[in-house]
């Protein structure tokens, strides 16, 4: 069974109401989500009666694990990414084009616009991240283990932490962890901060130890290979003042309430709101 095919069929629908033949879907997170393909540098055709993924020789056998039973168009050496989509849209006999309007460049545009002069191409906007504010059981499951490999690392950090060790080594310690526990890498640089340095917005980790503050900021994430979690925790590593006391606990009403206040149908907005 193709787990990415219903998603392709509720996309069609949107396609059809777009008022185009065909969409060529060029963001590299748009064709994972559709085909649950993992490599780069390919594009996804997708058409009322199907969907072609053009790629190259590279992802052959990827192709076959990942994407069964997905036609594809596999680029022989020395033909470009442009001959490619060309070949499947002209014999798609598609006259109007959808194009992603938020990725597509303008180069790319152009270079298309070139190729298919008697194909008329049409900006559409979001019709793919439409879908993907809805998250499905598979995608909330793969939250969750993104989720807990960050966990699991993050609890190796505290019971190996010690005041010598630098921001430097916390970072790579974390990741090595996180790896050991299932994740694909980190969700992005891991943000490990002590003392006032954690209160920049995206500290880079330094040679600064742990002991030489009362405070150690960890901000990170796992990446699962598709899905990625983050997380932000405060360890006290020394002795806690009345202020940061107070801070620490307005902090967790707010998110308390925050979390309260969660429920199907709120705006995000709404849910800042209450927490501020």
């Amino acid at each position: 069974m193709d787990y990415y095919a219903p998603r392709r069929d509720r996309l069609r629908r949107l396609i059809h109401d777009a008022g185009v033949d065909a969409l060529l879907v060029t963001s590299f997170t748009n064709v994972t989500y559709l085909t649950g393909f993992t490599g780069d540098d390919s594009y996804l055709l997708v058409r009322p009666d199907g969907a072609i993924l053009v790629s190259d020789p590279r992802y052959t056998t990827q192709l076959e694990e990942e994407c069964p039973g997905l036609d594809l168009l596999i680029r022989p050496p020395g033909t470009t990414m442009l001959q490619g989509v060309s070949k499947v849209v002209r014999s798609a006999k598609v006259g109007r084009l959808g194009i992603e309007g938020s990725s597509m460049t303008v180069g790319l545009h152009g270079q298309i616009a070139a190729e298919l002069p008697k194909v008329e191409l049409v900006t559409t906007d979001g019709l793919v991240e439409q879908l993907r504010q809805i998250k499905d059981k598979m995608e909330i499951d793969r939250f969750r283990d993104a989720i807990r490999m960050a966990e699991k690392g993050f609890d190796v950090l505290r019971s190996t932490l010690l005041k010598e060790k630098t921001e430097k080594q916390i970072a790579a310690e974390l990741e090595l962890a996180m790896r050991q526990f299932g994740a694909k890498g980190c969700a992005f640089a891991s943000i490990v901060a002590v003392g006032p340095r954690a209160a920049l917005p995206h500290a880079t980790p330094t040679d600064a130890t742990v002991g030489s503050s009362n405070h150690l900021l960890v901000d990170w994430g796992a990446h699962d290979g598709m899905y990625r979690s983050d997380l932000t925790r405060v360890l006290i590593t020394g002795k806690i003042s009345p202020k940061l006391r107070k801070v620490y606990e307005t902090v967790l009403e707010a998110q308390v309430a925050a979390i309260r206040a969660v429920r199907p149908g709120i705006v995000a907005e709404k849910v800042d709101a209450v927490a501020r």
